[in-house]
């Protein structure tokens, strides 16, 4: 048993859930926590699925439901508290709801890391699904598909299709390590050189940042393009980057998240 009440993140998607339901035979009384948005931004929450599984699983469920404004005022604090550049928009959801499950719990388990071990992102679906689009002949890609994707509209309830779709072929041509790193970067390779000197460019072996990517995507590292990008979030994107910004957005209200190895603890 733990030493202290344990709660759980709950956003309704698989890992999360999953981890509620295992934990659920363990803790008389468990609570789960949600955080989405109000108003104009209603459109963009998951709280409807969190609330089937906290209402199917019997938990005391909490829910933080925010301003479509709400986290620009806390930019500053939260860059503070991360201690470092951070490019991940979800850290402020996580920083405000650390602070509301603090209020409640010391301990809380999220179901972070599931889609690196599970292999759960649309990029691997876009890895194989590059080899697909490959075989189209080249008219019917640039004439009509890329046309097509070109004139979609963005969607204003949530979805990113039109988005991913756009960054999808504008990369698929390209060497799959290179196709692979455009679908990740938050900014494209012009736009990391732009925010550089001359100077800074000249004194590194690796301005544009792609040094770990290639370490892992090179096509001297084999053929098997999915085994080398799972590893790859295996190993440096969960460690160094998912677990990093949650670990220290949630120790700011002196909470601590942890993910499947708590499983042991609570039982």
């Amino acid at each position: 048993k733990a030493d202290v009440e344990v709660g759980a993140f709950l956003s309704g998607g698989i890992d999360s859930s999953v981890m509620v339901a295992l934990m659920r035979p363990h803790v008389e009384r468990l609570q789960t926590f949600s955080v989405g948005y109000g108003g104009a931004a209603a459109g963009f929450n998951e709280l409807l699925y969190a609330r089937r599984v906290a209402r199917d699983l019997g938990t005391d469920h909490h829910e933080l439901i925010l301003g479509a404004g709400a986290q620009l005022d806390l930019l500053p604090t939260i860059l503070w508290h991360y201690d470092e550049p951070n490019g991940e928009p979800t850290s402020t959801l996580v920083y405000q709801l650390s602070e509301f499950t603090s209020r409640r719990v010391k301990v809380a388990v999220s179901g972070t890391g599931g889609d690196e071990i599970f292999a759960g992102y649309p990029r691997y679906r876009a890895i194989a699904l590059r080899e697909r689009y490959l075989r189209l002949p080249r008219p019917i890609r640039k004439q009509i598909i890329e046309r097509l994707i070109a004139m979609w509209p963005e969607s204003t309830r949530g979805s990113r299709f039109a988005r991913r779709a756009r960054r999808f072929i504008s990369a698929a041509d390209l060497p799959i390590e290179t196709a692979y790193g455009s679908w990740v970067s938050l900014l494209s390779r012009p736009q990391r050189r732009d925010l550089l000197t001359d100077a800074v460019v000249q004194s590194t072996h690796d301005p544009d940042g792609d040094r770990v990517l290639l370490e892992y995507l090179g096509a001297e590292h084999g053929s098997d393009v999915f085994a080398r990008a799972t590893a790859l979030d295996v190993e440096q994107y969960l460690p160094e980057y998912q677990l990093t910004y949650v670990d220290r957005m949630s120790m700011a209200h002196g909470l601590e998240v942890r993910g499947k190895h708590v499983e042991r603890q609570i039982g």
